[in-house]
C-alpha cells in the first residue's frame, strides 16, 4: 500500500505515577519490549523521573505521521528519596513544552489504571472537569490501563462504570476524543501461543489510539503554552494527576 504524509502530531501523556504511562507511550511508538523508547517498570511502580520525548514516523492506515510523543513526570511519586514536588514538575513540563511543542498540542492522553481510585484521583477528576473543560475537552482522551485478561464485554463495563459513576462521569464527559481500555501484559515473561496471543491483543488495543492520533489534526493550546496564567492555573488545580 502506498504511503503519504499525514503531518505532525504533538501528543502528551498525563497520569499519576505508576499508572502505565511509559508503557503506553512505547506501544504508541510501536516499540517492542526489547527496544523501549521510554523506560518502564513492572507492577506499575514509579519510573519516570524526568520528562521524556521521542519523535517517530509511524504508519497509520497507510499514512505516515510524525508523532512527537511527550511522556511526563508522574505526579505523587511513590519513592521516598529524590522525589520532586508537584510544583517543580509543573515548572519542568512548562519549560519543556514551550521548547518542544511551541505550535501547540494535537492530543492529551490521560492515563488511569483500572481499579479502585485513590482520593487523589477522585479529586483530580472533579478538579479537571470543573476547571479545564474550556481548554482541553476538544483534545483529550482517556486510556484505562490494567485491563489485560478482560474480554470485550468486561472492558465495556469498565468504560460504562467510568461514564456513570458520580465520581468520574463529569470527567468522562469532557474526554471528547474517546475513552479506551488497554492491557499491556509483560511479554518478556511469556512464550509460545500465550505470547503470540498477547502481542495480538496489545496490537488491537493500540489501533483505536493510533486512529485517534491520526484524526487529531488541529493544534490546540499553542498560545496558552506561552502564557504564565495558564501554568498558574494548571499548578493550582492539577497537582493530583
Amino acid at each position: 500500500m502506498a504511503t503519504s504524509c499525514g503531518g505532525r502530531r504533538n501528543v502528551v501523556v498525563l497520569g499519576k505515577t505508576g499508572c502505565g504511562k511509559s508503557t503506553l507511550a512505547n506501544k504508541i511508538l510501536c516499540a517492542d519490549d526489547n527496544d523501549r523508547t521510554f523506560e518502564v517498570a513492572q507492577a506499575y511502580q514509579a519510573v519516570t523521573t524526568k520528562i521524556q520525548s521521542s519523535i517517530e514516523d509511524i504508519n497509520i492506515n497507510g499514512n505516515v505521521y510524525t508523532i512527537n510523543l511527550i511522556d511526563t513526570i508522574g505526579f505523587k511519586d511513590t519513592r521516598e528519596s529524590g522525589a520532586r514536588s508537584d510544583q517543580s514538575i509543573i515548572e519542568a513540563i512548562k519549560v519543556y513544552m514551550k521548547s518542544s511543542a511551541p505550535e501547540g498540542m494535537s492530543l492529551i492522553i490521560f492515563v488511569f489504571r483500572n481499579g479502585r481510585f485513590t482520593d487523589h484521583e477522585k479529586q483530580a477528576f472533579e478538579i479537571i472537569a470543573n476547571n479545564f473543560t474550556d481548554l482541553i475537552s476538544e483534545l483529550s482522551c482517556l486510556v484505562i490501563t490494567g485491563c489485560d485478561g478482560l474480554n470485550e464485554r468486561a472492558r465495556g463495563e469498565v468504560i460504562s462504570r467510568f461514564k456513570t459513576d458520580p465520581l468520574t462521569k463529569k470527567f468522562a464527559a469532557i474526554m471528547k476524543k474517546g475513552i479506551f481500555t488497554a492491557g499491556f501484559p509483560d511479554l518478556l515473561s511469556m512464550g509460545g501461543r500465550a505470547k503470540v496471543a498477547a502481542i495480538e491483543d496489545t496490537r488491537q488495543d493500540i489501533i483505536p489510539i493510533h486512529n485517534t492520533i491520526a484524526n487529531a489534526r488541529l493544534m490546540y493550546l499553542h498560545d496558552e503554552i506561552q502564557m504564565d496564567w495558564f501554568w498558574v492555573r494548571f499548578r493550582k488545580y492539577c497537582t493530583f494527576i
